[in-house]
């Protein structure tokens, strides 16, 4: 089962959900990459636009 697809585009790796329960992976911190790119392409500012 998926969350989302901005799940699977912002986080590696993809966060997987079994039984109701998420497996975190072994990395550093929560375990998960984030693609600093695509999160500055849906960032927005205080006014609603996008930036």
């Amino acid at each position: 089962m998926e969350l989302s697809l901005i799940n699977e585009s912002l986080l590696q790796p993809k966060i997987e959900i079994e039984d109701g329960y998420i497996t975190v992976p072994n990395g550093d911190g929560f375990g998960f990459d984030i693609d600093e790119d695509l999160l500055e392409k849906y960032r927005v500012n205080l006014l609603g636009n996008r930036i």
